[in-house]
């Protein structure tokens, strides 16, 4: 699948789509998501914004594929107590993390998608994770999420592009990526600039935010680019998770820190095993 072609799509199922797709998302996330409690309503949604939030989701699917494509130029990074080896390489000055996971039941397919899908879905597979929210909805299966995490004594969070895109029918991919998004966090930030997902360095839309972050109460932290593959076959599924942050920890800004951190967050995949493991 070409760029061009996945870029038209995308475009034409935000702009030409947006509008009859609305109210169906919002009800469905927020039937499925607690993270929308609070009852805001969201403000009509430019066409032009949705166009650029589409633009951004296929640049980042067709860099993550290109990124997946040869493992040969990473180095691998192995972890303790896992089967699983976590590889990485140095990109744009940053670093791109991929582990590969097989869970052995077919089955499990439509079940993982949706779990990773959910803004909450990360309750189940990664201790730090604290609470989605999804900031602004495009169409079903293109939103601006925000997630906040567990750290030290302050909380963390991101801002991204969240998009799913059904690749085949037994192959799905969901691709986040993050912009310098105005959050109404309190703190000193310098502008954000993505280096992997260049496309999105112009979009800097409006989102609301939870109260821990406009209160300053959460560290504002980066997904450079996020993605996960997921391809049924005939006796598995298949994952690829590809990662790279920004972690905004001044205590492990060195290069084997920042991929030891990557590493713990790409690991948490390897849960979905014992979770989806056939019955």
């Amino acid at each position: 699948m070409n760029k061009g072609y996945i870029k038209v799509v995308l475009a034409l199922l935000s702009v030409a789509g947006y509008m009859q797709n609305l109210v169906f998302a919002i009800d469905s996330i927020s039937n499925t998501n607690s993270s929308n409690e609070n009852g805001k309503q969201q403000s009509p949604i430019n066409p032009e914004e949705a166009k650029q939030a589409a633009d951004v989701a296929a640049d980042a699917l067709n860099i993550a594929r290109k990124n997946i494509e040869n493992i040969n130029d990473y180095k691998p990074y192995p972890v303790d107590n896992e089967e699983e080896v976590t590889y990485f390489k140095e990109v744009n000055k940053v670093y791109v993390g991929i582990i590969n996971v097989t869970i052995p039941n077919p089955d499990s397919y439509v079940g993982i998608i949706n779990m990773l899908w959910d803004v909450n879905g990360e309750r189940s597979f990664d201790n730090a994770f604290i609470k989605g929210n999804v900031s602004k909805v495009y169409n079903e299966n293109l939103v601006i999420r925000q997630q906040r995490y567990k750290n030290y004594l302050w909380g963390k969070h991101y801002n991204v592009v969240a998009n799913k895109i059904e690749v085949s029918k037994d192959e799905t991919a969901i691709v986040l990526a993050s912009s310098d998004m105005k959050d109404h966090a309190k703190g000193d930030y310098r502008p954000y600039i993505n280096p992997l997902v260049k496309s999105a360095n112009s979009f800097k839309p409006e989102i609301d935010s939870e109260d821990v972050v406009i209160n300053g109460v959460s560290i504002r932290m980066y997904a450079h680019l996020v993605a996960f593959f997921i391809k049924k076959e005939a006796n598995c599924v298949k994952i690829t998770n590809i990662a790279s942050y920004e972690h905004m920890d001044p205590m492990n800004s060195d290069g084997p820190s920042i991929i030891k951190l990557t590493a713990a967050k790409l690991i948490n995949i390897i849960k979905l095993k014992d979770i989806f493991k056939k019955k």
